[in-house]
């Protein structure tokens, strides 16, 4: 994992858009760290929301409660915590 977020967006954004032209990548690159440059931000990692939800999404089309903490990737009690957040799942 890369230590500055700045390139690991730019590597994601020209993996995912490979026709997107490098020189413009690196402008923008330039233009975000003239911006925020000096200031450190916190990014939020949020496994559990994307699990809810995916929680959630399975259980909308009917997968058993088991199959569905699995195929998440959550154990029973922590899906059952999920589950506990209505406004969190579908």
């Amino acid at each position: 994992m890369p230590d500055d977020i700045v390139d690991a967006l730019l590597k994601q954004l020209l993996a995912a858009a490979p026709g997107f032209p490098a020189d413009r990548a690196q402008a923008a690159a330039a233009k975000i760290r003239q911006d925020w440059g000096g200031a450190k931000h916190y990014v939020k990692k949020a496994p559990a929301e994307g699990k809810a939800f995916g929680l959630g999404t399975a259980l909308a089309a009917g997968v058993p409660l088991t199959q569905a903490f699995a195929d998440v990737g959550v154990s029973a009690s922590r899906g059952y915590e999920l589950l506990k957040r209505r406004w969190r799942c579908r």
